[in-house]
């Protein structure tokens, strides 16, 4: 994983709002990487398919490269986001 760190202050005040944030982006191992656990998906009768193991981060529907985990590093909160661009150098977060 590539991690960032990076701060952002409200500009204009001595004593604004002083965010610290982390960023990670996926690296190629990750992407790469598949799950120890079997695929329980069966046909239509039921039956078994057997099949590969397959990368865990798409079987579980991120894309690369464009989720990214972002984390407050001040209350630890933060998620899986999936930015989407407005032009340039303005991103806009969707919830």
């Amino acid at each position: 994983m590539i991690l960032h760190l990076f701060e952002a202050r409200t500009s204009g005040h001595k004593y604004g709002n002083w965010g610290k944030f982390a960023v990670g982006l996926y690296g190629p191992d990750e992407w790469a990487w598949t799950s120890a656990m079997p695929r329980e998906e069966s046909d239509p009768d039921g039956a078994e398919l057997g099949l590969p193991p397959a990368a865990l981060l798409r079987e579980l529907g991120w894309s690369s490269p464009r989720h990214m985990w972002v984390f407050d590093l001040q209350t630890g909160e933060g998620g899986m986001l999936l930015p989407v661009l407005r032009g340039p150098g303005v991103c806009y977060l969707p919830y």
